[in-house]
């Protein structure tokens, strides 16, 4: 009845196609085998609307209780106005997707989805993107709209993982206040650690919004992440609702056949359903549903089944365009996309690009049989074709034409007909791929960007000196991601390949990297920290702004900060900042401010001068929150230091709560515990101190971190002194001791003067003495006048319990002088008050303990 060049469909048609075509009523046709004109559309346009309807799901049976658990956890993010987090785990076609189908057709609230890809390894915030795409907006706060913008390439400076987060917060939260949201995540056992680590921090920090995280995902998902909460897993169908999903109009004995084949797997019922009533006759039923998918596609024309596999190239879901320089010779496209939608084996789905209509396989393994199919040279040629349409549009991402264009080279590579033309192909997947790496490596996104760093790497002959730029970078990956001896091996090739090639900026890029690592591991052995300091005039000639940034901030930490030269590392450090701004290495430059601070706090600086320099500090980040964060932090004990207690306790409790915003645990409860526990020190305040350290304590030791946990332990044990309990404090104090590095001279000095105290109240006054003067004598070797001062009360404390009170004097009036140096006003205060008394004996505020 159609003529030529036209499409009529009929009404079962119409109802697949309706939401994803310009049709237009014509009158009744006479078709083939119906004894009545039947109702006809004819299809003037495929397009993809705003709010396209899904596709129509086969039958809901069978999952009745499973449904009933996720409309309760609907409406108890509803009635709690909460974030709750679900997942449904299960095997491939067991009816994840349907079951969330249903629940999203029932409820009342915003729908949005991304989903995980299943190849092209380091593209972390896929999902996220498809998320922004259809929300079509930006939170309202602009240090969260930034760091999304920073994400969709908007702009230029990197925002880190956690500020994606938190600004990804920020906008689901702001959504659903104005409509709850159901937010939807496919295929998760793809995702990246870094997206898993999103959506946690979604769950637990989400206030005051209705939003459920509903999440699918394989049972691999559960073997990656033991810890993850599983709320729902599918099992199987049983007999009944097996039977309901089998045709009635099908042979009895093929009823039991695909029944039995099936095993209660609902995506092998429907495509077997599906084989029947398309073929010839009665088919055979495969024994897998890989098997049953191929058996599928093979029923197909040979022109739509190329289609389809020239679509599986892109993926599961993928767009018109792309087919069109895929398989530019048909001309037939747009009918075979319809017939291929009534055969139900695509669906239209929202267009990821603008001016695009997209498409949706059925189900990805439908997808993966279609791609299976292709032949290697197939597949190599159509990679390289998509790669270069995507190219072409703007806003693409590098991991992706990276990915294609690998596909294309390594496919070629097993073929062994690898040309020059693939070698170019080859160099520019690495530039796409190290792109990208370089861009997680500065977003704190470390699996990822070991992933794309470690295949662009694997894209360069050994001879390329684009290999050795990108080694370094790999090797501060895996150093990040704690791959130490990787990171060691990586770097130490990078250093051989430079010397040995002539690279010199190579060269000392590795060298500054590996110094880095050797000297986190080995803080004795300073050789590599010696070669970076004489490659200093190098660096300067070459002009690499870059690796004299990384430079002189390692020599400022090693050097100055890590040995309590404050001075001296603060000069190292301001050229750091000069040279990391110089580059617009937003990401050195938020880690030296927060140095540049912790110097203010802890060197010679007096007290007026180093709150002044923290402020200035927080003005030129221009808002950053996290530096501000780091900031607050030390400017609280300054301020503490001039009796500002109240102002102090403020501001840690202004960057506690961006630490949580922001998900960083560790710091949150670390850092923020120090600070505190510095503060209540300062303010005599023993018990608040020590419930705050030892809160801290406990967080550190459930999270398996040493690193911060000496620190804690020893400014814990002086509240608990202070507090007169002298043996939970000894014990804490020799802890600290044991589990602290040689060079962390914050846990040497305070442990050691608690335990010079606890001895001495005990009676031993020579060991305590000589654990007192060893704690001096560590602080008198740095530039760190309140820790030096401190030592000493500690001392004068441990000679007063002697009975040898002048000498006690004369270590007080010493700390007296240090104190008024530095500008702290409290401890000078207490020092004064102690020297007026009729004798010099332990006393409060002065790491004494309350009497």
């Amino acid at each position: 009845a159609a003529a030529g060049g036209e499409i009529l469909i009929g009404a079962v048609t119409e109802r697949l196609v309706r939401h994803a075509a310009r049709l237009e009523a014509v009158a009744p046709v006479d078709a083939k085998g119906k004894t009545n004109p039947v109702e006809a559309w004819r299809v003037r346009l495929l397009e993809i609307q705003e709010e396209a309807a899904p596709y129509p799901e086969p039958r809901f049976v069978g999952r009745g209780r499973e449904l009933e658990l996720l409309e309760e956890a609907w409406e108890s993010v509803l009635a709690d106005n909460r974030c709750q987090l679900v997942t449904i785990l299960g095997e491939a076609g067991i009816g994840k997707s349907r079951l969330v189908f249903e629940l999203a057709a029932r409820i009342e609230g915003q729908v949005v989805s991304g989903r995980c890809l299943s190849y092209g390894d380091g593209i972390t915030y896929w999902p996220v993107l498809e998320v922004l795409r259809q929300l079509r907006t930006l939170p309202s706060q602009a240090d969260a709209a930034r760091a999304l913008r920073s994400l969709l390439g908007e702009v230029k400076e990197p925002s880190s993982a956690e500020e994606i987060a938190w600004g990804f917060r920020q906008l689901l939260e702001e959504r659903a206040r104005e409509t709850p949201l159901l937010c939807i995540f496919d295929d998760l056992q793809w995702a990246e650690e870094t997206f898993l680590d999103l959506l946690e921090h979604l769950a637990l920090l989400s206030r005051d919004a209705p939003i459920l995280l509903l999440c699918m995902a394989r049972p691999e998902l559960s073997e990656r992440r033991a810890g993850w909460p599983v709320a729902l897993r599918l099992q199987p169908l049983e007999a009944e609702p097996v039977s309901e999903l089998i045709p009635d109009a099908l042979p009895q004995a093929l009823r039991e056949k695909i029944a039995y084949s099936a095993a209660g797997n609902p995506l092998f019922l429907i495509e077997m359903t599906a084989l029947a009533r398309e073929g010839d006759g009665e088919p055979s039923v495969p024994a897998s549903l890989r098997a049953l998918l191929s058996a599928r596609l093979d029923q197909l024309s040979p022109e739509e089944r190329h289609l389809l596999q020239c679509a599986s190239v892109e993926g599961e879901i993928f767009h018109r365009g792309s087919l069109l320089a895929l398989c530019p010779e048909d001309v037939q496209l747009t009918p075979r996309l319809a017939s291929l939608v009534r055969k139900e084996l695509l669906y239209p789905a929202q267009a990821q690009l603008p001016g695009e209509d997209a498409f949706r396989f059925r189900h990805l393994l439908l997808r993966d049989a279609a791609y299976a199919a292709l032949p290697k040279a197939d597949r190599a040629s159509l990679h390289e074709r998509f790669a270069a349409w995507a190219e072409e549009r703007s806003g693409e991402y590098d991991e992706l034409l990276g990915y294609h264009l690998e596909q294309a080279v390594r496919y070629r590579g097993e073929l062994g007909t690898v040309s020059e033309r693939d070698r170019v192909q080859a160099t520019r997947a690495a530039e796409f791929l190290g792109s990208a790496g370089g861009r997680a490596l500065s977003r704190g996104d470390m699996p990822a960007a070991v992933d794309l760093l470690s295949r662009a790497v694997s894209l360069r002959p050994e001879s390329d000196n684009r290999r050795l730029t990108l080694l370094p970078e790999l090797g501060a990956a895996l150093r990040e991601a704690g791959e130490l001896t990787r990171a060691d091996e990586v770097l130490s090739e990078a250093l051989e390949a430079g010397r040995s090639t002539g690279n010199r900026r190579g060269e000392l890029a590795a060298l500054i990297e590996r110094a880095e690592l050797r000297l986190a591991s080995e803080p004795e052995d300073d050789a590599d920290l010696k070669e970076v300091e004489a490659s200093i005039p190098a660096l300067e000639e070459l002009g690499d702004d870059r690796a004299l940034a990384a430079a002189w901030s390692l020599i400022g930490r090693r050097q100055g900060l890590w040995k309590g030269r404050f001075a001296q590392g603060e000069a190292a450090l301001e050229r750091a900042l000069t040279y990391g701004r110089r580059m617009g290495d937003r990401r050195q430059e938020a880690l030296i401010l927060g140095q540049l601070a912790l110097s203010a706090l802890s060197g010679p600086t007096p007290v007026d001068q180093a709150i002044a320099r923290c402020r200035r500090l927080v003005t030129e980040t221009g808002g950053d929150r996290l530096v501000e964060a780091n900031v607050a932090r030390y400017l609280a004990v300054l301020e503490a230091m001039r009796g500002n207690f109240a102002d102090a306790r403020a501001l840690v409790g202004e960057a506690r709560v961006t630490y949580e915003d922001l998900g960083m645990r560790l710091m949150a409860q670390s850092a923020i515990s120090l600070a505190y526990g510095a503060i209540g020190l300062l303010a005599a305040d023993y018990r608040a101190a020590g419930i705050e350290l030892r809160a801290g304590l406990n967080a550190l030791e459930g999270m398996g971190d040493l690193g911060y946990l000496s620190s804690v332990a020893a400014f814990l044990a002086q509240a608990l002194y202070g507090q007169g309990r002298l043996d939970e404090a000894d014990d804490l104090a020799r802890r600290a001791q044991a589990s602290a590095a040689p060079d962390d001279l914050w846990s040497q000095v305070l442990s050691g003067g608690t335990r010079a105290k606890v001895c001495a109240s005990h009676g031993a006054h020579e060991e305590a003495e000589r654990y007192a003067r060893e704690a001096v004598g560590l602080a008198a070797a740095t530039d760190a006048l309140d820790l030096h001062g401190n030592a000493l009360v500690d001392l004068a404390d441990t000679l007063a319990l002697a009975d040898r009170t002048e000498e006690a004097a004369t270590c007080v009036a010493d700390a007296l002088r240090l104190y008024e140096r530095k500008g702290n006003d409290v401890s000078a205060e207490r020092a004064r008050a102690r020297l007026a008394g009729a004798s010099v004996t332990a006393s409060e505020g002065l790491g004494g303990r309350a009497s």
